[in-house]
């Protein structure tokens, strides 16, 4: 059930049921699932648990990875891995790992333009870290950046 409904309870911003509910999984249903793992990294990532999300990833990648052979694998779900990537770099302020992370997560279907518009905002984000304004700029200036991304992001 909270397969089916967690990016429902994401986007309305219940993070911190989200985070309970998954962490009460035993840890093999947890790991199965690694739609789940992905809401979550992302969350303890914005909370400050940059280690602990950067964990949960690792098993994201290794249980998409195996879940089936290449042309079965779900490329919707390893975007969506990739976008989460994208975010976790960009709240570590790591501009190497946003750009090879967002391209990747572009590159795959990740669903939503809400997918789209966080992965742009975070590479919008590498740019400025990077001091290349311009790309900055065009990134943010990209009709797929007006819905609302997922995660808002701020830099000083």
């Amino acid at each position: 059930m909270l397969d089916q409904h967690a990016e429902a309870i994401f986007l309305r911003g219940e993070h911190v049921t989200l985070l309970r509910w998954i962490a009460a999984l035993p840890d093999a249903q947890r790991q199965a699932r690694p739609a789940l793992g992905i809401f979550q990294a992302i969350m303890l990532s914005a909370a400050g648990k940059n280690r602990e999300a950067e964990l949960i990833l690792q098993e994201v990648d290794q249980t998409l990875s195996i879940s089936a052979d290449g042309a079965n694998r779900d490329q919707r779900l390893i975007g969506q891995a990739a976008a989460a990537h994208a975010l976790v770099a960009s709240l570590q302020d790591d501009p190497q790992a946003i750009l090879s992370y967002a391209h990747q997560a572009l590159d795959l279907p990740s669903a939503e333009a809400a997918w789209r518009s966080s992965v742009l905002l975070a590479r919008s984000s590498a740019y400025y870290l990077l001091g290349d304004l311009a790309a900055r700029i065009q990134d943010l200036s990209k009709p797929s950046t007006v819905r609302k991304p997922w995660i808002s992001l701020s830099w000083s």
